[in-house]
């Protein structure tokens, strides 16, 4: 149950930064939010308990694990972004970095101040 609550409040720290970020970045209509949640929902609980297996198991690999599993959502992301026409004419795979990094500095910030 424990894993099931990081699972959930990472995500809802994604949810609460990413779909603002996403909004104010062009994706204006309920299909395009849906779908930068959506994204989200396959990309973030992969990353975290990815993240959360290397930590118990590979402490000392967390680190290059984390910084691979962020590049590769940022191609996921992105090229998702582009296929599903998220941002129009916007670079998908720039929106991609800016949101994620957004998320990640935030989840950082939280995890400082309250663990």
């Amino acid at each position: 149950m424990f894993y099931v609550k990081i699972l959930l409040n990472n995500l809802f720290i994604v949810f609460a930064t990413e779909l603002p970020i996403a909004y104010f970045l062009g994706a204006r209509s309920i299909k395009k939010i849906s779908s930068v949640a959506l994204i989200n929902i396959i990309t973030n609980p992969a990353i975290v308990y990815i993240s959360l297996l290397t930590l118990l198991f590979a402490r000392e690999w967390h680190t290059p694990v984390l910084i691979i599993l962020e590049v590769a959502v940022l191609f996921v992301e992105g090229f998702s972004f582009s296929k599903f026409k998220t941002f129009e004419n916007k670079k998908p795979y720039l929106i991609s970095l800016c949101l994620n990094f957004t998320s990640f500095l935030t989840g950082e910030i939280i995890e400082k101040i309250f663990y």
